[in-house]
């Protein structure tokens, strides 16, 4: 029997004396991450919620076997968020793209409204556009709509003819009063007052709604990428910050073994209480605070090179030098030249030269030893 058959379901419970101190941790640990971006200043908290939302959308996709082009990600959450000059045609973002930043921008840049069947509806959409290379396994789903039929949604792993049969959601015909339920207690706060969901902290809201939905399954497929963008919606609700600073999705891809296990351990309970699937939810959130301290370690530099050079650049050479401070950004590949100085900031070669030759004099930039048009210039320490 799966926990959904029980006659007490949805009446999930937890031991919050177990759950508090774990809680509290990570709360304090939350908020001193966003302290520490939020002091920046608005060029590099744009740099640093890039970073943070194209690593959540790939690590998403990538925890259901979905493979995003990250280039193309990144270039489509910089519009999003309105911090990409480029004029690159909307065309040339493939839809699978478009569609997972559309969905993650819904959930954090409207966290504040309510969640409802047509919503999720459309972020489905999103996430399944019909296009020619799509189009035979749309029409074999239901998109943007609740899953239909009398075939049972299983879980499964293993080969034909040796598969296990991990969890078996709720029959379709169960799935509309059940996601009722679901969006009417995310939304209990706005219609109670102080009372019901609203006494529950939004973090402990956002692990509940996760294993509950991914209980519920109620999409034919994409329904892990679902639940987390649902997450990211409630925890977006819970600090009030609509960029995210961190990728819960990029630690449970990297836990994914215990990530599941932990979902099919409460799935399969003989009882409602979910005290263990929240310690590991919690936990999770927690690692993932610690690995944003790395993820944006190339964001910290910049901003105490900035703190130290305050200063005396002119906009060319503040991008080039970001760039360079970014580890691993792609414009730069590693090295730089004067013709790359030069597509980079859209101006002459002569111009090009002259910034170069200005850091060159403040020793911020070392040249190579190649010589004439392919010298290299690398940052200084």
């Amino acid at each position: 029997m799966y926990v959904h058959h029980r006659p007490d379901w949805p009446n999930f419970f937890w031991d919050a004396d177990r759950l508090m101190p774990v809680l509290g941790a990570v709360r304090q640990k939350h908020g001193v991450l966003l302290g520490r971006v939020l002091s920046l200043d608005r060029e590099l908290q744009g740099a640093a919620a890039v970073l943070a939302s194209t690593t959540e959308l790939l690590k998403s996709s990538e925890i259901e076997g979905v493979w995003l082009d990250e280039h193309q990600l990144r270039f489509a959450v910089e519009r999003a968020l309105g911090l990409s000059t480029k004029k690159k045609s909307a065309a040339r973002i493939v839809l699978d793209v478009q569609g997972a930043v559309d969905v993650m921008t819904d959930a954090t840049q409207r966290a504040s409204e309510p969640v409802t069947a047509q919503r999720l509806g459309q972020w489905h959409a999103s996430m399944f556009p019909i296009q020619p290379a799509a189009r035979t396994r749309s029409v074999l789903m239901a998109v943007g709509s609740w899953r239909t039929g009398s075939e049972p949604m299983q879980i499964v792993s293993g080969f034909a003819g040796q598969q296990q049969v991990h969890f078996e959601a709720p029959a379709a015909v169960r799935i509309d009063r059940e996601m009722q339920a679901l969006l009417d207690w995310i939304e209990l706060d706005r219609s109670q007052g102080s009372t019901g969901a609203q006494a529950l902290d939004p973090v402990l809201m956002a692990g509940v709604a996760h294993l509950w939905f991914a209980t519920i399954q109620p999409f034919d497929d994409g329904n892990g990428r679902m639940a987390r963008a649902l997450t990211e919606l409630m925890l977006t609700r819970a600090d009030g910050v609509p960029e995210r600073f961190f990728s819960l999705s990029a630690q449970m891809r990297q836990e994914r073994k215990a990530y599941y296990a932990a979902v099919d351990s409460a799935q399969c309970s003989s009882t409602l209480d979910i005290t263990a699937w929240l310690e590991w939810f919690l936990g999770c959130f927690d690692r993932s605070l610690d690995r944003s301290d790395e993820m944006l370690d190339g964001v910290m530099r910049q901003a105490a090179f900035w703190r130290t050079h305050p200063e005396g650049f002119n906009p060319r050479q503040r991008k080039v030098l970001n760039l360079l401070l970014s580890e691993g950004a792609e414009e730069v590949a590693g090295h730089l030249t004067s013709m790359k100085w030069s597509k980079l900031t859209r101006c002459s070669k002569d111009t090009a030269i002259r910034d170069i030759n200005d850091l060159l004099a403040r020793k911020l930039l070392l040249r190579g030893p190649e010589g004439g048009r392919s010298t290299r210039y690398v940052l200084q320490g």
